[in-house]
């Protein structure tokens, strides 16, 4: 069954590709194809959490983009880097490394990393240190960065998220 944010998320998600495959063509090159549904189970048992339905819609579009060295442990990517300040969408494999990144070391509460909450599913981030989050208990955005740079509800939906990235894209090329 298809819902209104499914609708949502196809509609604005391939508005945003056009923009890209027309103003950006690098960027719409990164894109990666669709994640298998293996490939999106395979992530949520990685991290022990199930994705959203508005994720798991995404993530069937978009698997994240390429990551310009192979190498998952750090995330470097040259092109793909156009979702609002300048990050990039993660792809299934990368979402559980950044995830357990984020995640403190079990009984760690020292860690600058405790605040950091399991039911968070980061879904675009730079270089590991700042990022979005969709938020699993109430499907909201959310953005982290380092020295406790922390936003929880900065967007109400994955499908909001997006439309404020494609008017930043549309912004700053003109």
């Amino acid at each position: 069954m298809t819902t209104t944010e499914d609708r949502e998320i196809h509609h604005i998600w391939n508005l945003l590709v056009q923009w890209l495959h027309d103003n950006a063509p690098a960027s719409a090159a990164a894109l990666r194809p669709s994640a298998a549904a293996e490939e999106i189970v395979a992530a949520e048992q990685a991290i022990g959490v199930p994705f959203p339905a508005a994720l798991r819609t995404w993530l069937i579009l978009n698997n994240g983009v390429q990551v310009a060295d192979g190498r998952l442990d750090r995330a470097l990517v040259r092109d793909g880097c156009f979702l609002l300040d300048g990050y990039h969408p993660l792809s299934t494999a990368l979402i559980p490394h950044v995830y357990q990144r984020m995640m403190p070391a079990p009984g760690d509460v020292n860690s600058c990393r405790s605040w950091w909450n399991p039911r968070w599913i980061p879904f675009a981030a730079d270089d590991w240190s700042y990022g979005f989050f969709i938020d699993t208990g109430n499907d909201t955005i959310g953005e982290w960065g380092d020295y406790g740079y922390l936003v929880t509800g900065a967007f109400p939906s994955l499908a909001a998220f997006f439309e404020c990235a494609l008017a930043d894209l549309r912004t700053r090329s003109t």
